[in-house]
């Protein structure tokens, strides 16, 4: 995750308007604007769960 992270800020940062102004807590932190703080990892556990995650996404 780390990586991809890194990847798509550096090289897609721009084009995604991410060059707005940063919060003074994300700033100390060295945090951009893109990515939330932390993520939630879940296990898909059958179809329908999968096509929920999905429809979440859109």
């Amino acid at each position: 995750m780390l990586l991809i992270k890194r990847f798509v800020t550096k090289y897609y940062g721009h084009q995604l308007g991410l060059d707005v102004d940063i919060m003074r807590s994300r700033q100390k932190r060295k945090e951009g604007n893109l990515w939330q703080r932390r993520y939630w990892g879940h296990l898909i556990r059958d179809d329908v769960d999968f096509a929920n995650h999905c429809d979440y996404i859109h």
